[in-house]
């Protein structure tokens, strides 16, 4: 086998990994938490939307706050110099795999403090971020 046959092998299963994973993470989502999230944001649409997330929960959470913006909602990632402060008919969305980041977690506790309505994404439903939320999305692929 050739360097270049290797590769491509290689190639072939990481691709096969990853989408395996995501295939797994798509059938193992409620699709009645799904349609209830779709439903706080489209209530939020003329209200301020923050994100927040670190680290990989970060990154997606900026390519999915680019996203809404894309579709005219208001949205901010949080810790952006722009962020404005957040009011009582608000929504948070906070995503982190383990739940408990802890900047992640002490935003949501502050935007609970106010009442804001918080979603959160986690792989750990009794997690403090799972414990918080108005709305839990569980979502596989942490181990």
């Amino acid at each position: 086998m050739t360097g270049s046959e290797k590769k491509l092998k290689w190639l072939k299963a990481a691709a096969d990994e990853i989408l395996s994973g995501a295939e797994k993470a798509i059938k193992e989502l409620d699709l009645d938490q799904v349609e209830k999230m779709i439903e706080m944001l489209l209530e939020a649409k003329d209200r301020k939307i923050f994100v927040v997330g670190m680290g990989r929960s970060g990154f997606v959470g900026r390519a999915f706050a680019l996203r809404l913006m894309n579709l005219g909602f208001n949205v901010y990632f949080l810790g952006e110099t722009i962020t404005p402060a957040a009011g009582k008919d608000d929504l948070v969305i906070a995503i982190s795999g383990t739940g408990m980041t802890k900047l992640v977690v002490s935003a949501v506790t502050a935007a609970k403090e106010i009442g804001t309505k918080v979603i959160v994404i986690t792989s750990y439903k009794e997690s403090a971020l799972g414990q918080a939320a108005d709305l839990l999305l569980l979502i596989g692929g942490r181990t």
